[in-house]
């Protein structure tokens, strides 16, 4: 049982409620609340004195309101002539004045927290990015393959429904011991709690669920609490880098001999993590590739001794496209190039189109 010392809730300022308004894209689908963030911009001079009321008693008290709470999923085809659940990808609308409040909720959320999160980590931080997450990783490897006898196995794992096995209990002692205050702790708390949730297909809604466990998708929040999540995931061993961009992560072992009993070790170690903290890993889906000088001593690269998991054997590959990057073994990036290339067409392809319909250049 966690104790926390009371403390009083920031002070929200007029002007930041404002700014925050104004940053609304107008044309986002509206919430379950049924409120435009067109009319949330436009009218952000004359709504910020009234929302910043709002967000401040809502912040003193702990509080947030059902009407906020309430999400609709839209299930979005991934692919053509989807069949099966996993051929969706689920679109969460929620409101967007909540929104505005977790936006500058979680920005004290990250000045109290910041000095404490996993340098590793790179997802949802200032001045960081999908880019920075696979220079880092590609410069480690680079730095590494330019000694001699050295190679490279990289563990690319996928979570089965990450965001929803999240367990509020575990995740509130975390922002506890990465030094949270209590107020901000408790109104979490409240935000996770009884969320009401609803399917919608073809105009047709489904009855209600009230989910409380997971942080819900959809919001401005989760991402970072889900960062918060998994802070405490990391690698001491000077051969093993763990890089995280939220639930994408990529174990790098930089190695000079076969023996990799150190990668083996950690393997296991996170495994059993990641089931103490209710994570299930999407084993069909975790892909490792190996790279390097090693690769001239054996014929192909399914010679390295695979990883097993849960008595699952992880499929090895000769490349694997990472946060929009194509990695190959031979590091050459011509998958890469050919990807970039053709999703270059496309959009060529498109304003061409635009330009037969005579639609204007603006």
């Amino acid at each position: 049982m966690m104790t926390m010392t009371q403390s009083q809730p920031m002070i929200i300022q007029e002007r930041e409620v404002v700014t925050v308004l104004h940053k609304i894209k107008p044309y986002k689908a509206p919430g379950p609340d049924g409120l435009k963030g067109k009319v949330l911009k436009e009218c952000a001079a004359q709504l910020g004195h009234v929302c910043t009321r709002l967000f401040q008693i809502f912040l003193n008290n702990g509080f947030v309101p059902l009407a906020w709470k309430n999400s609709i999923v839209i299930p979005v085809p991934k692919i053509p002539n989807a069949k099966s659940l996993k051929d969706f990808r689920p679109i969460v609308l929620t409101s967007i004045l909540c929104k505005c409040m977790e936006r500058i909720v979680c920005k004290e959320l990250l000045s109290q927290i910041e000095t404490c999160i996993d340098p590793m980590q790179f997802a949802y931080r200032a001045n960081r990015s999908t880019v920075d997450a696979s220079l880092t990783l590609l410069n480690k490897v680079q730095n590494h393959l330019d000694n001699s006898n050295s190679y490279v196995r990289i563990l690319f794992m996928d979570f089965s429904s990450a965001f929803n096995t999240v367990q509020p209990h575990l995740l509130l002692k975390r922002l506890y011991e990465l030094g949270a205050s209590s107020w901000m702790i408790l109104w979490i708390k409240e935000f996770l709690k009884g969320r009401p949730q609803r399917v919608c297909v073809n105009n047709v809604m489904s009855d209600c669920l009230v989910l409380d466990t997971g942080v819900p998708q959809g919001c401005v929040l989760p991402p970072i609490l889900f960062s918060v999540y998994i802070n405490e995931l990391k690698c001491n061993d000077d051969n093993l880098t763990l890089i995280k961009y939220a639930d994408d992560m990529a174990l790098v072992s930089c190695q000079k001999e076969m023996n990799c009993t150190s990668y083996f070790e950690y393997i296991d170690s996170i495994i059993c993590w990641f089931e103490s903290s209710f994570l299930h890993l999407n084993i069909e889906k975790t892909k490792e590739l190996c790279l390097g000088n090693q690769l001239k001593r054996v014929d192909t690269v399914s010679e390295y001794k695979p990883v097993v998991i849960k008595e699952k054997t992880v499929e090895q590959v000769s490349n694997f496209k990472y946060l929009g990057t194509i990695i190959d073994e031979k590091l050459t990036f011509e998958s890469n190039v050919e990807y970039i290339h053709k999703k270059a067409r496309q959009r060529l392809g498109l304003l061409r189109k635009l330009r037969s319909l005579s639609v204007s250049r603006p």
